[in-house]
């Protein structure tokens, strides 16, 4: 096994928006060579006949194996806009524009990789395509107020409306996200080499992405067929684009003083706030009936948590 290295370079800069906010806009980027990646050897050459006897070494069967061939390529522009606590205020803003591209995402990728390469005969040109981690545009907002009200604050009313008014906190996360992409594949051994079901079809020239999905229908299933018997489909990698997020998340919290050095902090926190669906990624298979269709979320629907804590 040979060793992986990666090369990585950056260049930032930053700018000063009055007395406590910072725009920092920057270029990322990173080369990764000989990543551990999962494939099959003794697989015989597509044809007919007996799987077995057209092995290379018919002694023995399917062979999983981890080798160093893996590159990888990333390039992203980022953005932050941070304004420091002040006047009870705080925020965070930070945006990436991002293309990630490899011929492996790992020896146990997941998401909408699959396990082996759909021809284990072209691991290099045949296998590149975007990383199962890609995701194109991300936005992310944080932000926390503090109420102005009580002693040594904007507003103060008197002891009884302050203790009432003030030490509320009210803050939230904001997340924007496009699909991840995945992998279509046909779901039967149409090559005949025992490489399981990770073969890919052939495309039709038709578009591939709706634009108007639906979860029935997510992309265009006629854009994919099934390759002829004995050989291996032309679809690429990662080349369909899931579903993406919008999801907020929000906290409310109370601070009592118990006390010079003692106080109970209150906090109720609800996630998936608009509780609307954050869809998984569609069925890829297909020879199945439900190829092209969505069955799952990703992100559970609203949740909510109520804590109470001592601090001293």
């Amino acid at each position: 096994m040979r060793t992986t290295y990666v090369s990585e370079w950056t260049l930032n800069l930053q700018q000063s928006l009055g007395k406590n906010t910072v725009f920092e806009i920057g270029y990322v980027g990173n080369s990764g060579h000989r990543l551990k990646a999962e494939r099959s050897i003794n697989l015989p050459q597509p044809g007919p006949g007996n799987l077995q006897l057209r092995r290379p070494w018919q002694n023995i069967g399917f062979v999983q194996f981890s080798d160093g061939n893996g590159n990888t390529n990333y390039n992203a522009l980022q953005m932050k806009v941070q304004r420091s606590f002040s006047n009870g205020f705080t925020l965070l803003s930070s945006y990436t524009w991002s293309k990630s591209l490899d011929n492996t995402s790992g020896a146990r990728p997941g998401g909408g990789d699959v396990l082996f390469p759909g021809n284990p005969f072209d691991l290099g040109r045949g296998e590149r395509g975007l990383s199962s981690f890609d995701v194109r545009h991300r936005w992310v907002t944080s932000g926390l107020a503090e109420s102005p009200v009580g002693k040594n604050r904007t507003y103060s009313f008197g002891p009884i409306a302050d203790a009432l008014l003030g030490k509320w906190q009210v803050g939230g996360i904001l997340t924007l996200q496009s699909g991840g992409p995945f992998t279509v594949v046909s779901g039967t051994d149409i090559a005949n080499i025992g490489n399981g079901y990770t073969s890919r079809p052939n495309l039709t020239g038709s578009p591939i992405q709706l634009s108007h999905p639906t979860v029935s229908k997510w992309f265009n299933a006629s854009a994919f067929v099934k390759q002829p018997a004995y050989t291996f489909g032309n679809a690429g990698r990662n080349i369909v684009e899931g579903p993406g997020v919008l999801d907020l998340d929000m906290s409310l919290m109370k601070t009592i003083p118990l006390g010079d050095r003692v106080s109970t902090q209150l906090r109720w926190e609800v996630f998936n706030v608009a509780n609307h669906p954050i869809f998984s990624l569609p069925n890829g298979t297909l020879s199945s009936t439900t190829f092209g269709a969505i069955s799952s979320t990703k992100i559970d629907n609203r949740e909510m948590q109520l804590a109470a804590r001592i601090v001293f």
